[in-house]
C-alpha cells in the first residue's frame, strides 16, 4: 500500500518529500504525514515482534 511505497521513496530512493509528493499525486504536508504514521507502524510492529520472541 501507500505506506510501503512512501518509506520505500522516501529511505531506499533517497527521495525528497516534493518529488514523492508529484510521483503520488499528494501534497507535501501529506506526504510528511504518511512517512511520520509509516514509521510509527514500523516501530510497533518491532516492538511486538520483539516481545513475541521472548
Amino acid at each position: 500500500p501507500k505506506q510501503n511505497e512512501v518509506i520505500y521513496y522516501r529511505y531506499v530512493e533517497e527521495m525528497s518529500y516534493d518529488e514523492i509528493g508529484e510521483l503520488m499525486h499528494m501534497n507535501n504536508q501529506s506526504v510528511r504525514n504518511l512517512v511520520h504514521r509509516s514509521i510509527l507502524k514500523i516501530r510497533e510492529l518491532m516492538h511486538n515482534d520483539i516481545f513475541v520472541r521472548f
